[in-house]
């Protein structure tokens, strides 16, 4: 296989390949990420908020929940009546639902953008590459070319789907 070392602890001392100006990398993929999905891009960081906003009010709901109910019925060696305590857990459920449904919406806004990003990138590369001319064939190895280009696609489709796996393992 072409570029892989035989040994493979030979591939693992190999020097990692820096990138040259990450910075400008990221800013064209936010470029175009922010070009087509503003909208989303706001809606995830609320949804994200919201998720975060949940998750603090029921750690600190979980305090007022044990002291102002289940500790006031253990030193009256049992109580009978339930319903402030049933009331307070169903505020807590509703809480920590509000904060499942946020980190659903907003992961399932993140799989609609990563997904159509990746594609025009794809299609930008595409067309990129229909509109070199016949001479820069000639001259590039089809090799060379056509490994970088499929790279980038496995690259690409890899995290895609990794990114979509990742959203499965909480249901």
């Amino acid at each position: 296989m072409r570029g892989v070392p035989a040994d493979k602890s030979a591939a693992m001392m190999a020097p990692k390949q820096k990138v040259e100006k990450p910075m400008r990398i990221m800013g064209r993929l936010f470029g175009y990420i922010l070009r087509r999905y503003k909208l989303h891009c706001l809606g995830v960081l609320l949804f994200i908020f919201g998720s975060t906003a949940a998750t603090v009010a029921g750690n600190l709901f979980m305090k007022t929940l044990i002291d102002d109910y289940i500790v006031p019925y253990i030193g009256e060696g049992g109580a009978s009546d339930f319903g402030p305590l049933l009331a307070a857990l169903l505020k807590m459920g509703c809480v920590f639902l509000f904060g499942v449904l946020c980190t659903l919406l907003y992961n399932r806004i993140m799989v609609y953008v990563s997904q159509g990003t990746m594609r025009a990138i794809r299609d930008d590369l595409f067309r990129h590459m229909e509109r070199l001319p016949i001479k820069y064939f000639d001259t590039h190895a089809h090799g060379d070319m056509f490994f970088v280009w499929f790279m980038i696609l496995i690259y690409c489709v890899l995290f895609d789907y990794s990114y979509s796996l990742s959203m499965l393992a909480p249901i």
